[in-house]
């Protein structure tokens, strides 16, 4: 038999009714009822042309990194990490990275912005380079007459060695029963008299709870020698020909001077090794070179 088709408008009161062998359907175009007469089921759409009113599902799983959280390896700070690809919810960072939060770091903390080698508790202690001059990461006294964290009252400044003031505070020796090493003890303070050649190439060490003056008379009274000073005022002389030549005076923590005075070539070659006080030398043609390490002072010649 024919197809019978006719049409009836749902919402103009007719309906598209399509008729063949064995089925009947309503198509729904914009606002039509559709009917499928082989599964006896109807629907109602008001959607759009050949539109049904169904509703669909979609699932599945999208990968990706959340708001907030880096990516641990494109060698790039972006997310929480506190440096490239570490800290934050990435792995921790190595000593001197960037760190907020001892959780940043495998070292276990985190000192003035940076992954540190220890706590660094204390006065006068940073672990960023921008305050010790050194490393970042490795925890440092801050030097003589610096304080970048106005950790010092006043007009005093990290001393170098760990604590606040300022130069001229050699405390005074214990003294007492003058050492066997000294040739004379004058007060709390050792004499060591080296004549000429006597000290020459010698380990001259002053001893401890003493102020300490080694005096070097003569031709190449101290040359080539090593002079260790004790934590209080050490002096070294120098007079004649090439006395001092080649000397090396490592300082102690105490104030440190070394006078070359009369002779040819007297302090050539000589070096001194200052401490955190005062560092001074005094001389003419032929003077020492200092090395002022952390000395709230040093002079040179």
């Amino acid at each position: 038999m024919p197809a019978a088709i006719s049409f009836r408008p749902a919402l103009l009161g007719a309906t598209f009714v399509a008729t063949a062998a064995g089925c009947t359907s309503i198509l729904d175009f914009g606002g039509y009822s559709y009917v499928d007469g082989t599964g006896g089921e109807t629907s109602t759409g008001g959607g759009a042309a050949l539109g049904g009113g169904g509703a669909g599902s979609g699932g599945g799983t999208g990968t990706g990194t959340p708001a907030g959280v880096g990516d641990c390896a494109d060698d790039t700070r972006d997310g929480n990490e506190t440096d490239v690809d570490c800290g934050g919810t990435c792995p921790p960072c190595t000593q001197g990275k960037m760190c907020e939060l001892p959780t940043d770091c495998a070292t276990g903390f985190c000192v003035d912005g940076r992954c540190c080698n220890d706590e660094c508790a204390g006065t006068c202690r940073a672990c960023s380079a921008d305050k010790t001059g050194t490393a970042d990461g490795l925890c440092t006294l801050i030097a003589s007459g610096d304080d970048p964290d106005d950790e010092c009252a006043a007009a005093d400044t990290c001393n170098g060695d760990g604590s606040c003031g300022q130069c001229d505070m050699t405390p005074a020796a214990p003294g007492g029963t003058c050492p066997a090493v000294c040739d004379s003890c004058a007060g709390d303070t050792c004499i060591i008299q080296c004549s000429a050649g006597e000290c020459k190439r010698a380990a001259v060490t002053c001893p401890a709870d003493w102020n300490c003056t080694v005096d070097c008379d003569g031709a190449q009274a101290c040359d080539g020698a090593m002079v260790g000073c004790s934590d209080y005022l050490c002096t070294v002389i120098c007079n004649g020909n090439e006395a001092c030549h080649d000397l090396t005076v490592a300082c102690g923590k105490g104030a440190c001077h070394t006078a070359c005075q009369t002779g040819s070539g007297v302090c050539n070659g000589a070096t001194v090794s200052c401490g955190f006080e005062a560092c001074t030398c005094e001389g003419a043609a032929s003077t020492p070179t200092l090395s002022c390490g952390s000395s709230c002072g040093c002079e040179p010649c």
